[in-house]
């Protein structure tokens, strides 16, 4: 399974699955702490994106410049120290919209290898 469909079936899984408190947490550098989480509720067509900012990070692992124009250019809101980016998602197509827009982020802002595993913990509850 690709990165992308990897992410499709999270995201299809957090608005068919579990409760009130879904989310999946992306981890691209666990050392860094560069990571991205979405949360949904079961049944909803809103999606909640966060990625991480500054003010969780270590001075040696903060943004550069780029990343933060990365994060703006793709339409990210800088919000209490961290990025969100809110998506409603009702159908296959917008869907694969948002699982494309948060690989591209993952690749290109925080340098996921597009040929590493992807590292995703999934809470439905």
């Amino acid at each position: 399974m690709s990165q992308v469909e990897s992410i499709l079936d999270v995201l299809y899984r957090l608005q068919t699955e579990g409760g009130d408190g879904n989310f999946a947490i992306f981890t691209v550098n666990e050392e860094k702490n560069y990571y991205l989480q979405v949360s949904a509720q079961a049944g909803a067509t809103q999606l909640y994106c966060e990625a991480v900012g500054d003010a969780y990070l270590k001075p040696e692992n903060k943004l550069n410049p780029e990343q933060y124009l990365g994060l703006i250019r793709y339409g990210w809101v800088r919000t209490a120290g961290n990025y969100t980016f809110i998506e409603e998602v009702h159908s296959p197509e917008t869907r694969q919209s948002l699982a494309d827009f948060i690989h591209k982020t993952l690749t290109t802002v925080y340098g996921l290898n597009p040929q590493a595993e992807l590292d995703v913990e999934l809470i439905l509850e």
